[in-house]
């Protein structure tokens, strides 16, 4: 009987052994870390996903260069007059070509043109514009400027009065401002006559181009 009782305790403490052994192997795999899953990359800013690249392509294929637009130039102003009286023109505007003159025997440039006419036949505003200036010139004697903006004046000597008009005075196109006169000491030996001059930006330039 002693035997027999000793021979289960030995086969308990073999079970005992044996469950001890099982336990604490299956506690040993358990703790033993899963290996690691690829993870998806991530775009740094959360929620947004990242943009794939756009690649633009020129309209351009052939290569050639783009012309650029020109710019539409504006609308040049138009400096319309009408003569300051009737009358043949007896001298034309010379530019930079040196004439010779009858009065003062040399040549010179002539800035204007000469218009024929009576003496004390009346003289008008070829265009409206502010007088700028009432004097007697040495030469070219009794004189009035009127300025008509955009830069542009009217010149007018030899004239027979300066007491029509003041300056700084508004004057409308076709006002009367003076009459012929023989005042111009260095066109003297011509025929009566208005000395008509059109300037612009400080330059002389030719009447007839502006008169219609």
């Amino acid at each position: 009987m002693a035997k027999k009782r000793k021979k289960k305790n030995i086969r308990a403490y073999i079970m005992l052994f044996v469950c001890m052994l099982i336990f604490s192997s299956v506690t040993f795999l358990s703790d033993i870390p899963e290996p690691a899953k690829d993870k998806p990359v991530i775009s740094e800013q959360l929620n947004v996903e990242a943009e794939p690249e756009m690649i633009y392509i020129s309209d351009n294929v052939a290569g050639d260069d783009i012309e650029e637009e020109e710019a539409i130039p504006e609308e040049e102003y138009i400096f319309s007059l009408s003569y300051p009286l009737e009358g043949e023109i007896t001298e034309k505007f010379s530019g930079d070509v040196p004439v010779f003159s009858k009065t003062l025997g040399d040549w010179r440039v002539h800035n204007g043109i000469d218009i024929k006419s009576e003496l004390l036949d009346r003289v008008y505003a070829s265009e409206k514009g502010i007088v700028e200036k009432v004097y007697e010139d040495n030469l070219m004697g009794k004189t009035i400027i009127i300025d008509h903006g955009n830069g542009y004046k009217t010149v007018y000597s030899n004239l027979s009065s300066t007491e029509m008009v003041d300056n700084g005075e508004e004057v409308e196109k076709g006002r009367i401002i003076s009459g012929v006169g023989d005042t111009a000491l260095a066109e003297a030996s011509v025929e009566p006559h208005i000395h008509f001059q059109v300037i612009k930006d400080g330059i002389s330039v030719n009447p007839e181009e502006h008169i219609n």
